[in-house]
């Protein structure tokens, strides 16, 4: 379990390290980033990475205190605009699945 954990938090820091240094700014804006394309491919690996271990969590495989710091840090990612921006982006050419999409959008709900 604790090599699983490992293993998920490099890759999570791995993501996070080639995000721009304003990126969690709530003036962000993706779009109009200089930085775009890259942005989107760390975007894209962070939601991955995010889908994996919800659905990890969903077949039970996880143990409860390891999702419940993962799913902290996702709430507090899609929290911010330029993780929402992104998130509209992805979900119009990536396909997660119903339950997965539903999951984020419900972060999108809290934050209303």
């Amino acid at each position: 379990m604790l090599q699983h954990f490992a293993d998920y938090t490099k890759r999570y820091q791995e993501i996070i390290l080639q995000f721009p240094e304003n990126i969690n700014e709530a003036s962000f804006v993706l779009a109009s980033h200089p930085d775009y394309s890259r942005t989107m491919r760390q975007m894209r690996a962070y939601f991955d990475l995010c889908f994996e271990e919800w659905y990890l969590n969903q077949r039970k495989l996880l143990d409860k205190e390891i999702w419940n710091v993962w799913k902290s840090g996702m709430e507090a990612a899609l929290s911010k605009p330029a993780f929402k921006q992104a998130w509209a982006q992805i979900k119009k050419d990536t396909n997660f699945g119903v339950a997965f999409e539903q999951y984020v959008e419900s972060f999108n709900e809290k934050a209303a």
